[in-house]
């Protein structure tokens, strides 16, 4: 048996589903390279790096 769901629940499960991972990778990249670098495994300018490369990964994502 089927369940009925309501068309807002699947909208808002589908934004969720879409949107969550997207921000995860464009505000966690950039984070965590903050972190590394202020703990001086990487270099300031991998932050630079993180945010090109949490942008395109964030883009990626969003398009799958």
């Amino acid at each position: 048996m089927k369940q009925e769901i309501s068309v807002n629940y699947a909208i808002k499960r589908g934004q969720i589903m879409v949107n969550l991972p997207v921000f995860i990778v464009l505000i966690g990249f950039p984070s965590l390279s903050w972190y590394l670098s202020n703990q001086n495994i990487i270099p300031e300018w991998g932050i630079l790096v993180a945010i090109g490369c949490g942008f395109v990964f964030a883009w990626l994502i969003w398009s799958l």
